[in-house]
């Protein structure tokens, strides 16, 4: 498709320059770290434009017939991606709906777009403002206004590495509390599926995968909430947790 272009255009520097973009945009996500899909979309717009000229040229280069049978099966994929995106369209757009028009609360409306929302505002009531709040299995912060120690699942879970660091429960509460942190919000439904992922299949050699050493690390961190916390809030499988029994030296 795209010799089309280079075949219709050549002469023009416009599409040189559009094809180096996407070629440039295209490598720097293959050879990219992490190389993730939503970091190639840069790269779609150039490829789009490449594949509008392609397109017009059909015409001239493969005749009519052809043009229209492509025409037909780009209009049949198209198709195919509404139907499909449709109920997640209509979901969002009923969820939208529901607050612009007043029928729900802002509380709410943020509850159900944010997991942790209602644990967040807890700790905004019952915390001092400048103390800081670590986030277990946790690294969207979003209407938290305070510093936080959040999570890092790009890796291996920081709070995983920091339980194994700490050896044992009481030692990962003086290693919060040394920092200034009274209040700890869990994110048991990452939690568990991470302690899923880990018992079912392990595997260490990767970045952000889990084994048999994570499990240890999420055993200290369950003795730590059972022993040295007590939960005081919970909404959306998400709870707030109060460090007890803070050591002398805070």
């Amino acid at each position: 498709m795209f010799a089309l272009v280079w075949i219709r255009f050549r002469r023009k520097a416009l599409v040189n320059i559009i094809g180096v973009a996407a070629l440039l945009l295209f490598y720097a996500w293959f050879f990219g770290d992490p190389q993730e899909d939503r970091f190639l979309l840069p790269a779609l717009i150039p490829f789009c434009l490449l594949g509008g000229m392609a397109f017009d040229a059909m015409p001239e280069r493969l005749g009519r017939i052809t043009h229209w049978a492509f025409s037909a099966t780009i209009l049949i994929f198209v198709a195919q991606t509404v139907i499909y995106l449709s109920p997640a369209f209509y979901g969002a757009k009923q969820v939208s709906a529901s607050y612009l028009t007043g029928a729900e609360a802002a509380e709410d409306y943020l509850a159900t777009r944010c997991r942790p929302y209602r644990s967040f505002r807890y700790v905004e009531r019952h915390a001092d403002k400048s103390e800081p709040v670590a986030l277990f299995f946790e690294n969207l912060a979003y209407y938290l206004d305070r510093p936080n120690l959040s999570d890092d699942f790009f890796q291996a879970s920081l709070m995983i590495s920091l339980a194994l660091e700490a050896g044992s429960s009481e030692a990962l509460a003086r290693l919060l509390a040394e920092q200034g942190i009274e209040y700890v919000v869990v994110n048991h439904y990452n939690l568990e599926a991470i302690e899923r992922v880990a018992s079912t299949k392990p595997r260490e050699d990767l970045p952000g995968s889990y084994g048999k050493k994570h499990l240890a690390g999420i055993g200290i961190i369950r003795s730590f909430l059972a022993e040295c916390c007590r939960e005081e809030f919970r909404a959306e499988s998400v709870a707030v947790y109060r460090i007890m029994d803070r050591p002398l030296s805070r």
